[in-house]
């Protein structure tokens, strides 16, 4: 990865993860790092991802890109568990897709009310 790059990606897949970060790079940016968390992703290995990029001192933003087929609940209520506990601070921009989108959104309401997540 790019040590001058000012984002880090979490996403769902490396095919995923590769397309993000060529996305990322048509906007003129780059990846700082980047994590797969494959295709089932659970509580703990999300906030340890989301710990990952925060102790990352050239990372400004965490963008996650999440495709899967189960619920989003499960990555919303890790993120709002880590923004809850301190362990992040940094702003997530989130591309969510799976089951109980609606419930997913209303887990992270106050952080995107706040400003500290932003959904695609």
């Amino acid at each position: 990865m790019n040590p001058e790059g000012r984002i880090g990606i979490i996403s769902t897949s490396a095919g995923n993860c590769m397309a993000t970060i060529d996305r990322v790079a048509d906007f003129g940016e780059a990846a700082g790092n980047f994590c797969d968390l494959g295709g089932s992703p659970y509580h703990k290995l999300i906030i340890e991802s989301l710990v990952l990029m925060e102790k990352e001192s050239n990372i400004l933003v965490i963008m996650m890109n999440m495709f899967m087929n189960q619920p989003i609940t499960i990555i919303c209520e890790a993120i709002k568990e880590s923004f809850d506990h301190n362990y992040v601070s940094k702003p997530v921009i989130l591309r969510l897709k799976g089951l109980e989108m609606d419930k997913g959104r209303e887990i992270l309401e106050s952080l995107v009310s706040s400003g500290r997540v932003f959904f695609e």
